[in-house]
């Protein structure tokens, strides 16, 4: 997790110029400006193409491993990602509250980067992808029943 931690802050420092201390929404908003020089801000624009899926579905239980059955469901929206090259493609995994918060954000990162990973090798390097573990910090809804915490356990992915 460290490794991690260090790795991430040096491509701040790289992008950003210095470390920064800014929450996470922050921190990609300066990431995507510099990407991005003419798009005002990171939510801002709306996306052209955005689809939320069940984890469930893709990874099985806390693993980080695709579930082979459902990687047709990755390579429909290949088909979507075809009309929009140079776009920017945003991989960005949740998770609901159980176990504790520094793990659930590591396994989102982690699941984040094995779909952009799945993407990158069907479509190349004509996009800009980003791959966000957000953990349990933006919940859809409670996570006080079952059928919540499934709502909340979610991969979105957008084309902006």
């Amino acid at each position: 997790m460290q490794n991690l931690r260090d790795r991430t802050a040096a491509l701040e420092t790289e992008i950003m110029g210095s470390s920064s201390k800014l929450n996470i929404e922050a921190r990609l908003e300066i990431v995507s400006e510099q990407l991005d020089p003419n798009n005002s801000g990171w939510d801002r624009r709306p996306p052209t193409f955005m689809v939320t899926l069940p984890s469930d579905i893709l990874f099985p239980g806390d693993q980080t491993t695709l579930n082979p059955n459902q990687q047709a469901i990755l390579d429909s929206i290949i088909s979507e990602i075809s009309s929009d090259k140079g776009s920017t493609v945003r991989i960005a995994a949740h998770t609901d509250n159980v176990g504790d918060a520094q793990d659930n954000l590591l396994l989102s990162l982690q699941r984040a980067q094995v779909v952009k990973q799945y993407l990158v090798a069907a479509k190349g390097d004509k996009y800009r992808w980003i791959a966000i573990g957000y953990g349990e910090s933006r919940p859809l809804v409670g996570n006080d029943t079952d059928s919540f915490r499934q709502r909340n356990r979610r991969l979105e992915i957008s084309i902006d």
